[in-house]
């Protein structure tokens, strides 16, 4: 949990709600890669075209017909597979760039609650008093993590 924003009160005010760097990484790769296996399909389905429509399309006959077809084919297969691969990238990059964004809000939220308890610790007010407002801030913005988390 070294990922966490800093404050003392951090871990308890968002740590149950903090998606870790690893999980924001994990989603990076996860989109980089699926862009680079969409790059693939679509410079294979461009070859599959260039041959069909280059070598292939003078040629006559039922051969040549067929052949025509099976490159057809296989270039629709690899712009299907090409277009599967897109969306599961941007699904993957919505994914990262939504654990950034609560991460970002969660800091914040992380920051305003250390700032509260430091205050209702400098100030002259008796234990019993600063332990039950210090609890009220750790439920109040243990709430707001969980609602921006959601």
């Amino acid at each position: 949990m070294s990922d966490l924003p800093p404050g003392q009160w951090s871990p308890l005010l968002v740590g149950l709600y903090w998606p870790g760097a690893d999980s924001v990484m994990s989603a990076i790769n996860a989109a980089r890669n699926r862009s680079s296996v969409q790059s693939f399909f679509d410079d294979f389905a461009r070859q599959l075209f260039g041959v069909r429509t280059g070598p292939l399309a003078p040629m006559e006959g039922v051969t040549a017909d067929a052949v025509r077809s099976l490159f057809e084919q296989g270039e629709k297969h690899a712009t299907a597979i090409s277009d599967k691969n897109g969306a599961k990238q941007k699904a993957f990059s919505d994914t990262a760039d939504a654990l950034n964004s609560l991460r970002s809000a969660l800091s914040q939220i992380a920051a305003e609650g250390n700032s509260k308890i430091d205050e209702i610790n400098q100030s002259k007010k008796n234990i019993v008093q600063k332990v039950a407002e210090i609890v009220q801030v750790i439920s109040e913005k243990q709430a707001d993590a969980a609602n921006k988390s959601t």
